[in-house]
């Protein structure tokens, strides 16, 4: 199977069709692609503004340590020292 990007004008109609609320489906119905494709386009090119915003929403950021994390860095580390 040969894989054929999506040019400019089917991007420029992919927008297009986008803002007139068309789901990916009908889309690639319209243009001849697999709707995977077409979602992946969207996913892709989406809004700086909108990367992220269905993960963040309605939560609180966390460390990456999590709760209590910092706690149990100082614990292991005076662990590690006990034993030197």
């Amino acid at each position: 199977m040969l894989y054929h990007q999506i040019t400019f004008a089917e991007r420029y109609t992919l927008g297009l069709l986008r803002q007139r609320g068309l789901s990916t489906a009908a889309i690639a119905r319209l243009l001849h692609r697999h709707r995977s494709t077409i979602g992946r386009e969207v996913w892709r090119n989406r809004a700086h503004s909108e990367r992220g915003m269905h993960l963040r929403a309605g939560r609180q950021p966390q460390s990456r340590l999590g709760h209590g994390g910092v706690s149990r860095i100082g614990t292991r580390a005076r662990d590690v020292r006990s034993y030197m």
